[in-house]
């Protein structure tokens, strides 16, 4: 799946992208930059089409790739955790596993869930818009939640399987709704990367799959057919 969202965003969302992961290694808080030589020699490793998969065997063609599934891991993992809960009679619910949620069917009231989208860099963790969803997943990927800064500069742990470095595109979020959470994982890294306007672009043009994006300027782009899922802008 990975890499099939690799080859429909042209290389955007890049699972070969460890190595380079590695190298800045946000998980640790080390908040160190590594040094451009470091990252120009692992810039080679980085390419999807070095990975080859063939019945259960995944072979890469570089020894030196490595594979980093954190753009992806997470949305399969909510994905499993709701087949489970289904196979367990339970038919009501959220799974929340941080930027990632997932809605176990409709209420039995029959309300809607009511999913706020979190606003960056605000301390009080008050939502820039919502909306309602049933039976969904909505996941988000931001600048605001794992970074640090470094001699007045801040780096955000999206990196440019391009550059090698924090992505500079003109989001700061992105936001993702469709029905299974692997596809909004993957989504939101890779419209991220790419930026507002082939960022919406791509989304506009899968079926079931609808987007909100915050731009640097802080102000909100949505997909086409957003307004069945109720959006609500908070514009104070």
């Amino acid at each position: 799946k990975a890499i099939d969202y690799s080859e429909l965003s042209d290389g955007a969302f890049d699972i070969s992208i460890g190595k380079l992961s590695s190298l800045w290694d946000f998980g640790e808080n080390k908040d160190t930059v590594p040094s451009q030589k470091d990252i120009n020699a692992a810039l080679p490793t980085v390419d999807y089409h070095n990975i080859e998969i063939s019945d259960n065997t995944i072979t890469l063609k570089n020894p030196k790739t490595q594979i980093d599934l954190g753009g992806i891991a997470k949305g399969y993992i909510a994905d499993q955790m709701k087949a489970q809960l289904r196979s367990d009679g339970i038919t009501e619910g959220i799974i929340n596993l941080g930027g990632n949620v997932l809605t176990v069917g409709p209420k039995k009231s029959g309300d809607t869930y009511k999913i706020g989208i979190q606003k960056p860099f605000d301390d009080s963790g008050s939502p820039i818009a919502s909306v309602d969803i049933t039976d969904a997943s909505l996941v988000s990927s931001g600048v605001y939640e794992r970074y640090f800064e470094k001699d007045g500069k801040r780096y955000h742990h999206i990196l440019d399987p391009c550059t090698g470095a924090p992505s500079e595109s003109d989001v700061v979020s992105t936001t993702i709704i469709a029905d299974k959470g692997i596809d909004c994982d993957a989504l939101s890294t890779a419209t991220f990367l790419m930026g507002a306007d082939a960022g919406m672009q791509l989304i506009d043009s899968l079926d079931g799959i609808e987007a909100v994006f915050i731009q640097s300027d802080g102000s909100v782009v949505t997909s086409k057919h957003i307004d069945k899922y109720q959006l609500q802008v908070n514009n104070s």
